[in-house]
């Protein structure tokens, strides 16, 4: 029974060569193919020439490859299409005539897709995300850098998801990324910029003002302004009130931003001080004129009124100064 078995099986492939032989089968290879599809398929880099219909459909419809990106080309040779066949179908091995290109070069044509919509949601999600993190800013505009030009996608099944940062701050430039899928895989991420324009009620200069200019209220005025790009602008007069002066110039109309700002020092260059002579435990105060600025505990110059002699102090108080002497 078994010599039976393996002579019926002889018989039945010695039976389907000369089906495919009388069939005529054979494939023609092309140069260069331009494919539509994520995948391709034998009848998009090949002629299947054979009398059996039904087996010319079975070898067109063999996947081969996946396409490649647009913008790039893949190459795939005789060789390799015929072994995929020929593992795929091993009945036809040695039964098919490959003729045609020894190499085929494949490249992606595809469907442009549009931005516009997209980059509108973005701005959207944008806005959004703000208005949810900074409820203080009265109004927000956001508009495209540039116009972002449509791309090329291969075909397939498009999906554009809008995704933005966490935690967006009201800088004066944004970003959002367009996460581009087809049928179902990442296929490009698109980054937008935006330009953001954030206003607010904070208080701006009245006038040109220079370094170390005591910032008094008088100074400032409320006004609605834009504040992006400021995470410090005041809001309130309040900080006003902590003795503080401007650490650069500030122009007439700019805002006033807690970083421009600091602590007078104790002591100011030109400030006529209360100097303290400390002689053990003898004490004589007198009045100095100071030469630098100076803090609790720095150690400043101080000029002598009356002999115009320079000495060294320690700031010890607003306006006081302490000499001591052995």
């Amino acid at each position: 029974m078994k010599a039976i078995a393996v002579v019926m099986v002889a018989v039945s492939a010695a039976w389907v060569c000369t089906t495919q032989a009388d069939a005529g089968l054979s494939v023609r290879l092309m140069d260069d193919v331009r494919v539509k599809e994520t995948q391709y398929r034998l009848a998009d880099i090949a002629h299947v020439e054979t009398s059996d219909q039904s087996l010319k459909q079975q070898l067109e419809e063999t996947t081969i490859g996946v396409a490649p990106r647009l913008g790039y080309t893949e190459r795939i040779s005789r060789d390799r299409v015929a072994g995929l066949i020929e593992s795929l179908h091993p009945q036809l091995h040695g039964a098919i005539d490959w003729t045609g290109s020894k190499q085929i070069s494949i490249r992606s044509t595809g469907e442009t897709l549009l931005l516009q919509p997209f980059i509108e949601q973005a701005r959207e999600a944008l806005l959004s995300e703000l208005r949810r993190q900074w409820s203080e800013i009265q109004q927000f505009e956001i508009q495209p850098v540039s116009v972002q030009p449509d791309i090329a996608l291969p075909f397939g099944k498009t999906t554009v998801v809008p995704r933005i940062a966490a935690g967006t701050k009201p800088n004066k430039r944004l970003c959002a990324w367009l996460d581009i899928s087809v049928d179902g895989k990442h296929y490009q991420t698109v980054p937008v910029w935006f330009s953001l324009k954030a206003y607010r009620q904070v208080l701006v200069a009245k006038r040109p003002m220079t370094v170390h200019h005591p910032l008094r209220e008088e100074d400032v005025v409320m006004e609605s302004r834009d504040v992006a790009g400021i995470a410090d602008a005041l809001t309130d007069f309040s900080p006003l009130r902590e003795s503080l002066w401007l650490k650069r110039p500030l122009p007439e109309g700019a805002v006033v931003a807690a970083e421009n700002l600091e602590k007078m020092p104790l002591v100011r260059s030109g400030q006529n001080v209360r100097v303290t002579l400390a002689m053990g435990p003898v004490h004589i105060e007198t009045e100095g004129v100071a030469q630098v600025y100076g803090r609790m505990g720095d150690t400043v110059r101080v000029q002598n009124r009356e002999t115009r002699g320079i000495y060294a102090a320690r700031v010890t108080g607003s306006g006081e100064v302490t000499v001591s002497t052995r």
